[in-house]
């Protein structure tokens, strides 16, 4: 009889183990290591939003580690792309942006002075990367794209980052579209439609593979660099000597 008691025992022991472990990983979330799926206002799988440091404080140690990880090469400026300059030019800078970052924003003075200085020397490109933080960010790179078929990126591209201190909106961008003459119909259908949904998508995608974490993400002919680095050479907070991108280019052009 206590031979059967013990074994009754041992099984609801097991049974118990079991409920508490189930109730554990169902709370988690957690099954195998399989996270159930979070949600998106946007529906669209976005880098969680890292901050970069200000003016590229960033530490060295972080950079040489995404340099030795096996991330692909950025993929080289083509017709695809939205650029400035000759698509020949020796140094080709790109930058991929969230339309609600302040970093991107300020960065666009930067490659303001980059044309101004080097001129058809550096060809210059920027691609989508919205962060999830950013609740507008996805919808604000459809107004670029629905723009864009209407010839009118850099125009679209602007505005945005001019006005991104007013906050973001359709009724906003709606009105971006009415400013900049756009056949308003064809902008609105487009951007219900979310038609650049995939484009994008392959852009964070290709991004992401390449090291991209926060935004701006810059390459300079492959080679990366975190944050809105100054056009200057500068000290960072911790008293260190860095380059600022006209120094950047000047070595990459240096080298060819």
């Amino acid at each position: 009889m206590s031979h059967h008691i013990g074994i009754k025992l041992v099984i609801i022991l097991i049974i118990i183990a079991l409920f508490a472990a189930g109730s554990y990983f169902w709370l988690k979330g957690d099954f195998g290591g399989i996270k159930l799926p979070s949600s998106s206002d946007n529906n669209i799988e976005q880098a969680e939003n890292e901050p970069l440091a200000s003016n590229a404080e960033i530490d060295n140690e972080v950079l040489e580690k995404a340099k030795s990880t096996s991330l692909q090469s950025v993929q080289a400026i083509s017709g695809s792309d939205h650029y400035q300059g000759n698509l020949e030019a020796p140094v080709q800078l790109i930058a991929y942006n969230d339309f609600q970052c302040g970093y991107s924003a300020q960065f666009t003075s930067v490659l303001e002075q980059v044309k101004d200085e080097f001129n058809e020397q550096v060809v210059i490109a920027v691609r989508h990367f919205p962060l999830r933080s950013n609740s507008r960010a996805y919808q604000a790179a459809l107004a670029a794209e629905c723009a864009a078929e209407q010839d009118k990126f850099w125009e679209m591209h602007d505005k945005l980052f001019s006005s991104q201190d007013n906050g973001f909106s359709t009724e906003v961008f709606e009105n971006f579209a009415i400013e900049l003459e756009l056949d308003t119909t064809r902008f609105n259908d487009c951007l219900d439609e979310e038609k650049y949904k995939d484009k994008i998508q392959t852009q964070i995608e290709q991004g992401k593979s390449c090291g991209v974490t926060g935004t701006p993400g810059i390459f300079v002919n492959t080679e990366p660099h975190a944050g809105a680095v100054p056009f200057e050479d500068f000290t960072d907070s911790q008293d260190r000597e860095r380059e600022g991108m006209k120094s950047i280019i000047e070595r990459h052009l240096n080298s060819i």
